[in-house]
């Protein structure tokens, strides 16, 4: 027995030598906390945070998810059908996500589609799973799918300059309401507007180019957000030369100054990246001896490279002579092709006049 004792003594006071007071006493902090879990972050390439939901843009997203510790096996993932179900069970029908693993597999990277099926603003779940899980869905993510770009309805009115010139206001249009007042057309359905830009050129942007104009504005004006007001202009130009001018208030004799005809380009994109973009051409008469100006418009539908930009040939069947100066729309529309042959809208313009 003297011995038994005699050897723990010897085996404590060894292990107090070696370690000193560590071995015996836990180190502060140390097993507290044990059963904690750090949590497992999924990133979303592109996606935006509006209201506490997740959003993001309709198209292919690249998918980053990182694990605390290492995983045992494989991570699988599927997005599930937009439809608006925020159904907790794996949906076998919907579209698998391959991912791959780092060195010491706790990121794993891998690219989904996500696609609108029930709306155009719609919502998918992003489903997670993992050999951790043992085949069960570890993280379930609802995301909103927004496939439907910001829409904008404008009115151009012009105005002579106090010297030389006729400027034009840009003014949103108002959507009508029963017993209230009307609402700007200008919006997103399911997101927001991030940014809008008018320009107006001199020439063809889009003569050598498609997506990004290759020529330089005469004049730009950019915005934010939709207004809440209609009374103000969103962007009012600088002093433009007109196309024709009158001296007596009736004889109209060309400016050799202007340009042939004015081109306009509005861009519009949402807080996920969808893009809307709306062109028109538009001519300016000046009265100076009434003092008073007048602006003819024709609105021009994208035809070009999947619909990248427009031709300046189809458009809507409006009348310029019945004040339809306006470019947009007060809801979103894709009217990629359509429209009538409006190559001639000027001539036509002064065949009526005559």
């Amino acid at each position: 027995m003297k011995k038994l004792f005699l050897l723990l003594l010897i085996a404590a006071l060894s292990l107090f030598v070696l370690t000193g007071c560590d071995g015996l006493v836990p180190a502060e902090g140390e097993g507290e906390g044990e059963e904690e879990i750090a949590a497992v972050s999924v990133d979303i390439e592109g996606a935006v945070d509006l209201g506490g939901k997740t959003y993001l843009a309709r198209g292919t997203h690249d998918i980053t998810i990182t694990f605390p510790a290492p995983v045992a096996g494989w991570v699988q993932g599927y997005i599930t059908y937009c439809t608006g179900d925020y159904s907790k069970e794996i949906n076998g029908d919907g579209t698998e996500v391959i991912f791959f693993p780092n060195e010491d597999k706790t990121i794993w990277t891998g690219s989904g589609s996500f696609q609108d099926s029930a709306s155009w603003c719609c919502a998918s779940y992003l489903q997670i799973i993992s050999g951790e899980c043992e085949g069960e869905t570890c993280i379930n993510i609802p995301v909103i799918v927004d496939s439907e770009p910001p829409y904008l309805l404008l009115e151009l009115n012009s105005d002579p300059c106090t010297c030389e010139g006729v400027f034009v206001d840009f003014m949103i249009e108002g959507n009508p309401q029963d017993c209230a007042e009307d609402i700007p057309c200008c919006n997103d359905t399911c997101t927001a507007l991030a940014g809008g830009s008018l320009a107006i050129y001199d020439e063809d942007p889009f003569d050598e180019c498609c997506e990004i104009p290759c020529a330089e504005p005469l004049w730009t004006c950019s915005f934010s957000e939709c207004p809440d007001h209609l009374t103000e202009p969103l962007c009012t130009t600088s002093c433009l030369e007109p196309q024709v001018i009158s001296t007596n208030g009736i004889d109209y004799v060309e400016n050799p100054g202007a340009p042939p005809v004015y081109y306009l380009v509005v861009s519009l994109i949402d807080t996920v990246g969808n893009e809307n973009r709306y062109y028109a051409q538009f001519i300016l008469a000046l009265d100076e001896f009434n003092g008073w100006s007048d602006i003819f418009c024709q609105q021009f539908f994208e035809d070009i490279n999947d619909c990248d930009c427009t031709s300046w040939i189809y458009g809507p069947d409006t009348d310029p002579l019945d004040g339809d100066d306006w470019v947009g729309y007060c809801n979103y529309g894709n009217y990629c092709g359509q429209g009538f042959d409006k190559t001639n809208w000027i001539q036509d313009l002064i065949d009526m006049l005559d």
